[in-house]
Parts: structure tokens; sequence; C-alpha cells
């Protein structure tokens, strides 16, 4: 999506009512050009369309939810699959929620496909389902239905729900094929913020939107299916909690729902709970312990401190009792940027993947899954940009995210590293800022909202395309705006303007900008790589010299004592297998200790051969920083040696400024 489009959608999403002619003075430039755009993208939408009335942009709801999914890039490119899948899972959900009488000529006649169709649908279901140890069976007299534990059947259909939500318009599917009105959707958001309030928890936007969907579905199977059934909660008896007699008061109004059917929407509500708990659990000092344990381990793996590591670990103990409690009772969390977060930051899931499973496995009935995995790796990436500094910022910013605090948290450090010029007051939920007297300079949003303040939707992680249109439409608003412009500098130099003539001189620059346009710069350089920082070795090194040779050009910049490379080696030659920043790249490194960083990669021509008999022909030899700084240096490595033929391309290199090139993604 270019540039143009990009605004023009962004507009659309936020403002919603807009005519041809306010994008195009909005976006100083010509109608028929705006005209023109606005129907290429309606034509990339796989269903509907933007509708332009005499001047008028008219979308409708499963429009704006497909231009969304533009927008972020979550929208099917292959519209026929999507189709396919939507109608199966469908198909799954109606057989699942409502017992009617359903053979191959009633869905076919349901869902405006042939018989022939349906009875391949079918076929791939039955096997789908076996492996859930669920069956699809036919009575002449009950048609097809979906069989076994009643516990499973829920799960699967409260995962089909979350799935297709996360759809470009599966939310408008949903309410359309199951007959959800918006009373009751309001009924049961107003049930669940006084069980907010009343048992101290936060749900994240998402799920106050979201599950009143699910429960709303849940309720018409337990209606439509009023069988008996029992599930066993082992570990906790949730009966006698202080929080299930409050989520029974506000269901008691559905008089079909049985104790066993409410602890069950009681798990789900609880166990959904991704930004704050006040649920304690019996085990609590176990937890903590575990916690400990786990940043204990993260510290040496990723070769930082974390700031501030006390506010660090109650962050951590929020997230991990709902997700140790989802964890025993078979629950799987949905996290939709699991993908996309393993192949962006491999090394840092690695780690938390290996903390993880130290620290916290006497406590779990099995691993985390890496959707969990992902949320907690979420927050230690977060954490990991934090600094002490103050921040000296002119313009502000707000991050506002639906998905809860581990991505907005991700998303808002990402952000402060991009646009170091913008202060970034913080990561909010929509119902948080609506509480909140901020004025922020901008407003970066995953979904779209209506705002006077200027409005930046993005996707909710950041890849790199993303990131480059972003840079250009920051710097496009920052330049084009003569206030924010005149702010800037009179904030520059406010130590020579006298404190009573600093809004005088921001009004006078701001008239000179009027008449004449300046560009400003907006990004100051990180640490970086220079020549100096590459070794390339063509004579044969054994696996014992190999972190002497890695090391030595920091010896020579005198940037370490040897007592430090003796401290890595001994770490390093018994923790190998978990000191790598990429496929077969090492970090040897020790725990932090110096005021500043240093780093040296080494490319060996003549690979070196570990213990384990796997060759290598790249190690990073790395000394932290109390403050840091290295890890966004160490971050971006990450992603050059993970990126396909890089590492090949940087061992078949001839020399040090070609390989310089390559890591800073030339």
């Amino acid at each position: 999506m270019i540039i143009l489009d990009r605004e023009i959608t962004n507009l659309i999403l936020v403002q919603k009512h807009l005519s041809v002619e306010e994008i195009a003075n909005h976006l100083s430039t010509e109608k028929d050009r705006v005209l023109e755009r606005i129907h290429l993208i309606s034509e990339q939408l796989p269903h509907e369309s933007i509708e332009v009335v005499n001047g008028e942009v008219k979308v409708s709801e499963k429009c704006v939810d497909e231009l969304y999914a533009s927008l972020v890039g979550n929208l099917s490119s292959n519209s026929n699959e999507y189709e396919v899948d939507l109608r199966k899972n469908l198909i799954k959900l109606e057989l699942i929620v409502r017992n009617n009488h359903h053979t191959l000529q009633t869905l076919s006649d349901l869902f405006y496909v042939s018989k022939n169709t349906v009875f391949s649908d079918m076929k791939y279901l039955k096997e789908e389902l076996k492996n859930l140890n669920l069956h699809v069976t036919y009575l002449r007299k009950d048609g097809y239905q979906i069989n076994g534990p009643e516990y499973l059947i829920r799960n699967h259909l409260v995962q089909l729900i979350n799935e297709l939500l996360k759809t470009a318009y599966g939310r408008s599917c949903l309410i359309d094929r199951f007959d959800i009105n918006k009373e009751m959707v309001s009924r049961i958001k107003q049930k669940l913020e006084s069980i907010e309030e009343e048992i101290m928890i936060r749900l994240t936007d998402e799920q106050i939107e979201n599950l009143p969907i699910i429960l709303s579905i849940l309720l018409q199977r337990v209606q439509n299916f009023p069988r008996a059934w029992s599930f066993k909660v082992e570990r906790y008896d949730i009966r006698n909690t202080l929080e299930f007699p409050v989520i029974k008061k506000q269901f008691r109004e559905f008089p079909f729902l049985k104790d066993v059917d409410l602890l069950y929407l009681s798990l789900h509500i609880l166990s959904s709970n991704r930004i704050e708990s006040a649920l304690d659990f019996a085990d609590s000092e176990e937890i903590s312990s575990s916690v400990n344990q786990f940043i204990t381990l993260l510290k040496e793996k990723l070769a930082i401190d974390f700031v501030k590591e006390t506010d660090f670990k109650s962050k951590i103990m929020l997230h991990i009792q709902p997700a140790i409690f989802r964890n025993i009772l078979g629950f799987r969390v949905n996290n939709p940027l699991t993908e996309r977060f393993i192949k962006e930051h491999y090394y840092v899931f690695k780690a938390v993947t290996h903390a993880s499973r130290k620290s916290f496995g006497t406590i779990l009935e099995h691993d985390f899954s890496d959707e969990e995995i992902v949320y907690l790796s979420m927050i230690v990436l977060g954490w990991m940009y934090q600094t002490d500094e103050d921040s000296s910022a002119y313009y502000k910013a707000v991050v506002l995210c639906f998905n809860g605090t581990s991505v907005s948290k991700l998303l808002l450090e990402n952000l402060k590293d991009m646009f170091p010029d913008i202060e970034f007051i913080g990561a909010f939920s929509f119902r948080q800022f609506e509480q909140m007297n901020l004025e922020p300079d901008f407003i970066f949003t995953t979904v779209p909202m209506k705002s006077r303040i200027t409005t930046i939707i993005v996707p909710p992680f950041l890849e790199p395309d993303s990131r480059k249109q972003l840079r250009k439409v920051v710097s496009k608003l920052l330049s084009q705006d003569p206030k924010r412009k005149a702010k800037g500098i009179v904030f520059a130099i406010k130590d020579l303007i006298p404190e009573d003539k600093r809004e005088l001189a921001e009004l006078a620059l701001k008239s000179f900008f009027d008449k004449e346009e300046e560009k400003r710069p907006i990004y100051r350089e990180r640490i970086s790589l220079t020549e100096e920082n590459i070794s390339v070795i063509d004579s044969p090194v054994s696996w014992e010299n190999c972190v002497d040779i890695a090391f030595k050009p920091i010896i020579n910049r005198k940037s370490i004592e040897n007592d430090y490379i003796d401290k890595c080696k001994s770490i390093f030659y018994s923790n190998y297998r978990q000191m790598l920043i990429g496929p077969e790249v090492y970090l040897p490194h020790a725990a932090v200790s110096k005021e500043s960083a240093d780093i040296q990669i080494t490319i060996f021509k003549r690979a070196v051969t570990n213990p384990d008999g796997h060759s290598f022909k790249i190690m990073v030899a790395l000394v932290p920083e109390k403050t840091n700084a290295h890890v966004p240096l160490l971050l971006k490595l990450n992603d050059v040696f993970l990126e396909r033929g890089r590492i090949e391309a940087i061992i078949a290199c001839k020399s040090r400024k070609d390989i310089l090139n390559l890591l800073e993604g030339g």
C-alpha cells in the first residue's frame, strides 16, 4: 500500500464521514487523484467496496473491517481460500451451537454451495476434529452432529469464535449468523465491567469487546444442548473462591445455567485477563520464587540488567498468574502475533522459552504454548528498551491498543526507538485514555478512532516495510505542520528565550513557516557498527581458541581486561547451546560490567567445529553496557541473521566494508 493510499484509508477509518474534497484538502492533493486512489483501494478489497455518493465517501461496517485489515496487513491475499476456511469454521459453529436436524441439503441451502461441496467439507472436518477427540456423526433422526466431551466441544467453540473475530469481518459474520443483538452485547459488557470492579481485575479493550460475543454464543450452546456434564478442576476449588459468587450473581438472569456452566464461564472470564489481576493463588510464594529465577536466567541469556527490576517483576507476576491458570486448566490463549514475533525476534523468544521452562516447569501441567511465550517475550522486549534517562522530547504521543498491554508495550518501545524526538507518555487501553486528561500531539492506535488529536493507525506488530511507511507518514506530518515545527524549535532553544516570550516566539515562527516550508530531520543516530567492529579470520581456529580470537580486537581497544575474557569463556563453554543470536551464530558474553558497550563480529572463513560436531563461521563477541544501550543493536543483528540467505552472503563477502553494508541492511 503506497503512502497516499495509506493516508486516505487512515482518514476514512478515523473520520468515517468525509467528502472527497475534504480528503483532498487534508492531504494537499488533487480531488481527481484522491477519487482515483479510492477506487483502486476499493478494488483491492475482497468483498466490500467504498462508495462515493455525491462526493461523499460511504463505507459499511464490513467495509471498515476490510479496510482496517488491509491497513495493518491482515487481509488475506487469497480471498477464495479465505472463503473456504470461513465456511468450514461456520459449519462447525452451526453444528456445535444449534441443535437442528442438519443434512447435506440443509447445510447446502444455508451456505449457498452444492451438496458435493458440503460433503467434501464434512469429510475434511471429520479428520480435523478427530485430532481433537471430537467426532462428526450422522444419524437419520438427528442429522449431522459434533460429539465428544462437552468441555472439549466448548473449548473448540471458543477457539473458533476467537479465530473468526481476528479475521477481516468475522465479527459481522458472527453477529448476523447467530442473531446476536446489540442489547445482549451491551448487557454482557456491563456485567463484565461490574465483575472487573468487584473482583479487581482489568480486562483488555479487546476482551471487553470480544467476550460478550463469545459468551452470547456459549449461552446459545448451553440452552440448545441442556445435557448433564462435568469436568475436573483439580488444582483450584473455584467454587469456594471470592470470585465465583460474584460472576454467578451477574449471570443469574439466565435460569438454564447450571453451576457447572457458571463455573466454565467463570474460568473463561478469569483466565482471559492479561492486564492486571488481584487473583491470588494458594502457591503465590512458589510463583514469586519462579519469577525471580526467570528474571535471573533472562539477565544471563540476554546480557542485560533490567531497569526498575522490581517493577519488571511485578509486571511479569501480573501476567504469569493468569497464564499459569490457563495452562493448568487447558485453555489456549489466542495471540495473533505469534508467528510474526518469532520470525522477527527469535533471539528473545528462545531466551524466554528457555528461562520459562527452567523456572515454571514444576508449577505447570505442560510447557507454555508458543502463544503464551510470545506474550511474555513482548513484555521482556518492551522492558529491554527502558532506560533511566529523562526525556528531552518536545512532541508528545500516546499508544492506544485494543489487544492488551503485552502488545501495546512492545509497540510502545518500538515507536520510542523509531521516533526518539517524540516523548511517548505511555500505552493505554481506550477506556483508560478516555478517563485521562491528556493532550498529546499524536495518538498512535491499532484500531480506528475519532479524535481531534492527530491520529495514526499502526499495525500491532511493526514489520520492516511498516516501519518505513510509518516514518514517512510521521515525517510528513511534522514537516507540513508549522505549529509543530515552531514548537520543536522553541523547545530546542528554550534556555535562550525568556519564559514569558516563548509563546510569542512560537507564534512568530509559525507565521514564518506558514510562508516558507522547511524540513527538519527528526532522528538521532543510535549505537552503530564500523569496519573496526568486524574481523575476518582466514586461518583455521580451534573451538578452544575461538573466544580469545573473537575478543582480541576488544582487548586491543582496552574496552575490557583479561579477567572478563576468562569469565566469558567459563560461561560460554558451559552454555554455548543457548548463547546464540542467530542460526549457528554464537554470542559469548558475561554479566553487565561496563559503562560503555563494545562489540566485535568475527567471520571465520574456515569453519570452527563445536563439541557437538556442528560447524559455524560467525561469532559476535559482546561487552554489555549497564544502561542496556547495546540492546537495540543486538536486536537489529538478530533480525539480520534471521533473514534468509543473509548469513551466507556475509560469509561470502571479500571485505569488511561489504560485510558492514550487509549488516546495515544493504
